[in-house]
């Protein structure tokens, strides 16, 4: 049985690190573990997970830790009293380790060398092995037309059948596209790629659709506009106010043990980009598409309906310079016959991130609700800038938890996005 490389935390934060295989089950100590930064974001299909630790030169090679060996990390949080909020297992798979192997003096013994700062980076197993599976297979039965949905779900079958134990999609219906595909081919290409291709060809939702994977193996297929529209919001996010009645900012602060409810006494940085964005695609878009029995066909949005309609909108206002009117062609978009569906979705999922607002959360926070990018997430601001308030998806997060010599303290950068300002 192969020998295991245990590193375990005190106070709030319980950490445990494993490595399979290792040779020396000396090799990380706990004080050695530096660090942990865990990295979500809508761009990215699956976390990345960066480990920092001191090791022994001599331990590094001799235990050949190179990047074989399987690691599973354990994040749990309790209170003072012993009680367990959260307990999240990641099992990753090494991307790159990096290290220096210092000049040795002649002179020198063994341990008189000085440990040295090593920087794993990882991905976690199961969703980048799903996310990378290979998919092929074409859709075509003139008595089986299938919508986008069937045709993702079919293909994650697939992977189901190769890997053991994934759980099953979760695929959001709300405004999903129902049009009926009568054929199309999906040539060898990763499940990821696959879906990026549904996406953009027919469109998955009338609205902005990511599809995600997040550490536990569970596909997310989400439409951030509905979420964002309709109010479904996992999480509460709070500014606290240095001045507020003590007893408010302590009730925000305890229902912080929740997991869904968070606050931050950082400041938050707004960052609006709609004159960009519609300088660039252009207010009116016009589509070149190939439908079966035409010559041509074409598709004309405009893109201030494109973002009140199907945007991650929350109340009214799309805030540009009227002047940047200027027509735009795309001729390289094959869409689907006369469906709109396509075009929503394409130029919604665009137009997402207009306005965001950057901030960090601190004090032994929750981290699972932080890892599932496109959730919705209200955002509570102080009344004298209200209109910053409002509902929000999850752009991104980088949680990192760093050992102090009281223990373990996490700190979490996170990017809400959205379409409008307010």
């Amino acid at each position: 049985m192969a020998n295991e490389v245990t590193y375990k935390a005190d106070k709030a934060y319980q950490i445990s690190l494993l490595l399979d295989g290792a040779e020396d089950d000396t090799i990380i100590k706990s004080e050695d573990i530096l660090g942990i930064s865990i990295i979500s974001s809508i761009s990215v299909p699956y976390q990345t997970v960066i480990i920092d630790f001191n090791i022994h030169p001599k331990d590094a090679v001799l235990s050949k830790i190179y990047g074989q060996n399987p690691i599973k990390l354990n994040i749990g949080l309790k209170t003072e009293d012993g009680q367990e909020l959260e307990s999240i297992e990641f099992d990753l798979i090494f991307t790159n380790i990096a290290f220096n192997v210092p000049v040795m003096d002649a002179s020198e013994h063994d341990q008189d060398l000085l440990a040295i700062p090593v920087r794993v980076a990882t991905v976690t197993r199961m969703p980048f092995q799903i996310m990378s599976s290979l998919v092929n297979k074409i859709y075509g039965a003139i008595d089986d037309k299938k919508t986008p949905r069937d045709i993702i779900t079919d293909l994650h079958s697939l992977i189901q059948t190769n890997i053991q134990n994934v759980p099953d999609i979760s695929y959001d219906t709300a405004s999903e596209n129902l049009d009926l595909i009568d054929q199309v081919v999906i040539p060898p290409m990763t499940f990821n790629k696959a879906c990026k291709y549904i996406n953009n060809t027919f469109g998955l939702h009338d609205g902005a659709s990511i599809v995600v994977c997040n550490y536990d193996g569970t596909v997310y297929v989400r439409n951030m506009s509905d979420i964002v529209q309709n109010n479904r919001c996992d999480v509460t996010i709070t500014q606290l106010v240095k001045s507020r009645n003590s007893d408010e900012n302590t009730s925000i602060i305890e229902k912080s043990l929740s997991g869904t409810d968070y606050y931050t006494y950082d400041n938050i940085t707004s960052n609006n980009v709609s004159n960009s964005k519609f300088a660039y695609q252009g207010k009116t878009i016009n589509f070149i598409t190939k439908p079966k029995d035409d010559l041509f066909g074409l598709v004309e949005i405009d893109l201030e309906t494109i973002c009140n309609s199907y945007g991650l909108t929350d109340g009214e206002g799309i805030y540009y310079d009227s002047g940047l009117d200027r027509t735009r062609y795309v001729i390289e978009h094959t869409g689907y016959e006369s469906s709109q569906t396509f075009a929503n979705c394409f130029m919604a999922r665009r137009m997402s991130n207009m306005t965001t607002m950057d901030f960090s959360l601190e004090r032994n926070i929750m981290i699972e609700n932080l890892l599932l990018v496109g959730s919705g997430i209200k955002l509570n601001i102080p009344s004298e800038v209200s209109d910053l308030s409002g509902n929000y998806a999850l752009g991104s997060s980088e949680i990192k938890l760093s050992r102090f010599q009281s223990g373990y303290q996490a700190t979490a950068k996170v990017r809400l996005i959205k379409t409008n300002k307010t």
